[in-house]
């Protein structure tokens, strides 16, 4: 029973170390600043979306065609776009600049998606 208790603990510790490393957390992360900024912003797309849906969600209920959160959203949605702009123009990480790509995809594509 004690070795299972022990190597429950090992997993775990494990599994909250690699997290780390892999969020850029730990000093020794592989993320460089360029590459935090692009996560920070991915999390920041992701509220949108969140607020967005609960909107669309609030907006069915009451049976508008969409609310003022939804269409707040998508306003943000754009704000975040031309700051990832601004923010690509910098930027010399190969490898950020494929992420800031890939956003700036989704994040045009939830702005001209049809409402």
């Amino acid at each position: 029973m004690k070795k299972v208790v022990v190597l429950l603990i090992m997993v775990v510790a494990v599994i909250v170390i690699f997290k780390l490393v892999g969020s850029g957390s730990l000093p020794f992360g592989s993320k460089t600043p360029e590459m935090r900024e692009i996560s920070r912003l991915e999390g920041e797309f992701r509220v949108i979306r969140q607020e967005y849906r609960q909107g669309v969600k609030i907006a069915g209920m009451s049976g508008q065609d969409m609310t003022v959160e939804a269409e707040a959203a998508i306003d943000e949605a754009e704000g975040l776009l031309s700051e990832l702009d601004v923010f690509f123009g910098t930027m010399k990480d190969a490898e950020a600049k494929k992420e800031a790509e890939t956003l700036r995809m989704e994040l045009k594509k939830f702005i001209q998606a049809p409402r």
